[in-house]
């Protein structure tokens, strides 16, 4: 199915006390969903972290119509979700395969299902025998798994076909006959721990979680980040995990540059704080990702919370990939950055080295192994870095510390409005600002209207500055006085 809306939906209830209504859920669950559909099964006393406590009272699907034999059973609802999450990433024939063998092996619970799903593509299922060719190439794949076209092509479908036809019984299904190859169930799943799967691209890193001193691999827990809070803590539970205190990590994989996987403590380190930085990184592109660590190179981070404010804070910084001398700057500001028109017949007159070089001195640029990167912000990068750096204040979040800091700001005024929503609105202001202060020549002149048009928007106007000139020599007439200055 390779991704793509809803696989199943299930009406899910409490067994025990139907009179509380019907829950209906989509699988997979969308991470966004998560959360709510916890609380929405737990409003009917269902939706327990390991026991089967969701009576499946319908199922409704395209994709995997097998599923109906769910219909009737009791399942644990992270069990359903598991199982929507895999079947997703089969393409078509591999759901033809799987809906097949649980018609063929009379399958029917949300565990077993889950078992045969790491099985389920070693069977052969033909729904039309008018193609023997494609038939026997088909099965040949099925058996041998991938193998060099040569081969495949050099092979004798048709005889490959009738030596399967004739060689094993088949299984007659409503998805077509299936021989099964020989395949033995076995049981992939504990009933508690669930098994690791496919990582789609939504996920950022994949972990494994333990109990400290459990040494069991089969005990463990496989997390795939960003997720919800809730769905940490139920993989928590499950694997018998109490507290923070008490767990070991493990990265099973990432996508994140080398810079931060070496720098991310992951044993030591908290599950919520890198999930918070994969919930940053969510919707990074790969160009992203290359930049973050270019950015790591430069600022140096020492754990995931300082990482994070880089990842939130990186359209402060400027990265042109694989640039490793004055020359290569020069001729990418010019040729692509995007800041200036490059005319080829004027290619023998650019001074390539000159420029890259002034470039670099003007915003203290440096060359890391990934290219050139420079910062622009008006923080330090170890404020920058810090958990709530400066330009993330806000009055909303903050309130004591930014009434203070207008109080100190405002010199006793605070009658004028417009001065405060101003303050309120300073971080925008300043990266505005910014934005000005390292623009070219070319872009100048619509960065300082940008600048005047957002101060305008906050407050910040030539009627708002003169009253707060009034009220400011109103309040403090008497210091104005004693410092013998003129107003």
């Amino acid at each position: 199915m390779e991704g793509g809306g809803f696989l199943f939906k299930a009406s899910l209830e409490n067994n025990n006390i139907p009179e509380l209504g019907t829950v209906t859920v989509e699988f997979p669950i969308p991470e966004a969903q998560y959360e709510e559909t916890i609380r929405a099964l737990n409003g009917i006393q269902s939706g327990a972290v390991v026991e089967q406590d969701c009576f499946v009272a319908d199922i409704g699907t395209a994709d995997c119509p097998a599923l109906e034999r769910l219909i009737g059973t009791m399942a644990n609802v992270d069990e359903l979700d598991w199982l929507g999450k895999q079947l997703e990433s089969f393409d078509r024939y591999e759901l033809l395969q799987f809906n097949a063998a649980v018609e063929r092996f009379r399958l029917s619970a949300a565990d077993e299902l889950i078992d045969l799903s790491f099985c389920a593509r070693e069977v052969t299922v033909v729904s039309d025998f008018n193609d023997l060719e494609l038939v026997g190439k088909r099965h040949y794949l099925t058996v041998h798994g991938a193998c060099d076209p040569k081969e495949l092509e050099d092979l004798d479908g048709k005889e490959t076909a009738l030596a399967l036809i004739s060689g094993q019984p088949g299984y007659v299904t409503q998805f077509g006959v299936v021989y099964d190859n020989g395949i033995k169930l076995e049981q992939a799943y504990d009933r508690k721990h669930l098994p690791p799967i496919w990582m789609p691209e939504s996920c950022i890193m994949e972990l494994k979680l333990r109990a400290t001193g459990e040494d069991d691999p089969k005990k463990q827990e496989w997390v795939q980040l960003p997720a919800s809070r809730i769905k940490l803590e139920r993989a928590m539970l499950r694997a018998g995990i109490p507290s923070c205190g008490e767990m070991q990590m493990l990265v099973s994989d990432s996508r994140f540059p080398d810079e931060v996987d070496c720098t991310l403590d992951v044993e030591h380190g908290s599950l919520f704080e890198l999930n918070r930085l994969c919930q940053i990184c969510s919707n990074f592109k790969e160009q992203d990702f290359e930049k973050l660590g270019a950015v790591c190179q430069l600022a140096k981070p020492t754990c995931a919370a300082n990482i994070r404010q880089l990842a939130e804070n990186l359209d402060q910084f400027d990265f042109a990939p694989n640039v490793h001398t004055p020359e290569e700057l020069g001729k990418y500001m010019i040729q692509q950055s995007g800041h200036y028109e490059y005319d080829e017949n004027l290619e023998d007159f650019y001074n390539y080295g000159d420029y890259g070089i002034s470039r670099m001195l003007q915003e203290n640029g440096v060359f890391v192994d990934r290219g050139y990167v420079s910062y622009h912000g008006t923080l330090t990068l170890d404020e920058l870095m810090q958990d709530d750096p400066a330009e993330s204040y806000s009055l909303k979040d903050n309130t004591d510390y930014v009434t203070s800091a207008v109080e100190i700001f405002t010199f006793g005024v605070s009658n004028v409005e417009s001065i405060s929503e101003w303050w309120e609105g300073r971080p925008g202001f300043e990266k505005q600002l910014t934005k000005v202060l390292v623009s070219s020549p070319a872009n100048f002149d619509t960065e300082l209207a940008k600048l005047a048009e957002y101060s305008k928007s906050v407050g910040l106007t030539d009627e708002a500055m003169k009253a707060f000139n009034d009220a400011f020599i109103e309040a403090n007439k008497t210091r104005l006085d004693a410092a013998g200055i003129v107003y």
